[in-house]
């Protein structure tokens, strides 16, 4: 598998006060993957606020994009800075979903005193064809037949993406919107497909543990 991909781990860092603890997180998670034939791609600059409310996400992950990624890599693994649990066999599971679309796991918020369940955490990115968000319960995607590995329009803090669609689509930091929602929509009308997959979890950050507002 190793030889016919080359992922480039994608690591947009929020320049706040927390910017050298979530680096060092970063590199963290980057050194634990198995996986061997990867880079790492950290950006942490600042860059315009102009546009939409995600117009710094958006720009941050053009900018992240246009530096690091080179005509070798075949996949991009996004992943969020203040994800802190993770499978070290990350990739390697991904491409077992499909090596040809987006594929993202289940993300769920680390324990804590808040929730005293399993709660998902992006369900403003995670979204049924219908575009209509994930519960923060379970079940999280389907009330009827239960979660299982399914194609979404929408995913986000973690996922893999086939490179080619990063070198076709850019982010719009004037969509009204969330940055997501905006790619996946071009991805899926340029005949991509996005996967969820509960088979793959990782936990976002129980920001408050960490002084950060949760964003």
């Amino acid at each position: 598998m190793e030889k016919d991909f080359k992922v480039l781990v994608a690591q947009p860092v929020a320049p706040n006060g927390n910017y050298n603890f979530w680096k060092q997180n970063c590199n963290k998670i980057f050194h634990s993957l198995n996986f061997d034939n990867k880079i790492q791609g950290l950006y942490g600059d600042k860059v315009s606020d102009e546009g939409s409310k995600f117009a710094r996400h958006a720009r941050a992950r053009n900018n992240l994009i246009k530096k690091f990624l080179d005509e070798t890599i075949t996949h991009v693994l996004w992943f969020d800075a203040d994800v802190v649990e993770w499978d070290v066999d990350i990739i390697e599971k991904l491409f077992r979903i499909s090596t040809v679309d987006v594929v993202a796991p289940y993300v769920f918020i680390e324990d804590n005193d808040w929730w005293p369940f399993k709660r998902f955490y992006d369900i403003s990115c995670f979204r049924d064809l219908n575009g209509e968000e994930f519960d923060y319960k379970p079940p999280f995607y389907n009330r009827k037949n239960g979660d299982c590995t399914t194609e979404v329009s929408c995913v986000g803090t973690v996922f893999m993406v086939p490179a080619d669609f990063h070198r076709k689509i850019s982010y719009d930091p004037y969509y009204e919107g969330n940055e997501h929602i905006y790619f996946f929509n071009q991805v899926r009308s340029s005949g991509g497909k996005v996967i969820a997959t509960p088979e793959v979890e990782v936990s976002h950050a129980f920001l408050p543990k960490y002084g950060e507002n949760f964003h």
